[in-house]
């Protein structure tokens, strides 16, 4: 899916509840709540699968494919014009099959090894957001991946 290829919020619950249906498939028997956690960038992504179980205690799930695969699309998908598309989102779903979803446009992604710079870079080449929209934060790491290419380029000739 390119970027732009806009989901409507339809298209946008109808991935989530594949998501939802996917994680509870994936889930152990006894469980009552499943947290997905996931960090995106233009071109790779990490995420994190929980259960909480019925006694209270927490058990880490492996994320299905179809998850991580379903979640790239949601990010393309969820795309705005100048707004960009978000870097983290938070699911959960409780039973009996309750979804809710938290995105977040501005809140720098954790990965387990850190991004470079050029990854946001690659990223806001992708999914453009006007100045407006642009964190501080993100502003720094693109004003370093500039900085290193034009040290590139100029090295180069």
């Amino acid at each position: 899916m390119r970027h732009h290829d806009h989901l409507t919020s339809a298209q946008q619950n109808s991935l989530l509840r594949e998501i939802g249906r996917a994680l509870v498939k994936a889930a152990p028997r006894n469980w009552e709540e499943l947290r997905l956690e996931c960090d995106a960038l233009f071109d790779f992504s990490t995420t994190e699968a929980t259960a909480v179980l019925d006694d209270g205690s927490t058990e880490q799930m492996s994320t299905p494919v179809e998850v991580a695969v379903k979640l790239g699309k949601l990010r393309a998908g969820m795309y705005t014009p100048g707004k960009g598309t978000w870097y983290r989102a938070v699911c959960r779903v409780t039973r009996p099959g309750r979804f809710k979803a938290h995105y977040s446009y501005d809140e720098e992604p954790s990965f387990p090894i850190p991004a470079y710079d050029h990854d946001f870079l690659r990223d806001s080449r992708a999914y453009p957001r006007d100045s407006a929209s642009t964190p501080d934060w993100l502003r720094r790491r693109l004003a370093a991946a500039l900085e290193a290419e034009a040290v590139a380029k100029a090295n180069d000739k």
